[in-house]
């Protein structure tokens, strides 16, 4: 006999009818990490994502070696955003 799993399915999971990434320059650890995250922040905000989906969308906005870095986090380390966010300024 299989085994049901439920998964929570979130009430917004897409930024209003459109999942690219956000219109911000890639954070490549030339500029100000806390300008970065707060670009992000406020343009995901607007389009009314849950903290999955901005923890999904943020590597997209990484180059370089901020993107070697995030690669490097263990699979399934982060369990929220604010989690993220403090690892990503260390």
């Amino acid at each position: 006999m299989r085994k049901k799993f439920h998964y929570p399915t979130p009430t917004i999971y897409r930024m209003r009818g459109d999942s690219k990434a956000p219109n911000i320059p890639l954070y490549d650890e030339m500029t100000d990490p806390y300008d970065h995250l707060d670009n992000f922040h406020h343009t995901m905000e607007g389009g009314r994502v849950n903290e999955a989906t901005k923890c999904r969308m943020f590597p997209t906005m990484l180059k370089g070696h901020a993107m070697i870095s995030f690669k490097r986090l263990a699979l399934e380390s982060i369990g929220s955003f604010v989690e993220l966010r403090k690892v990503f300024l260390k």
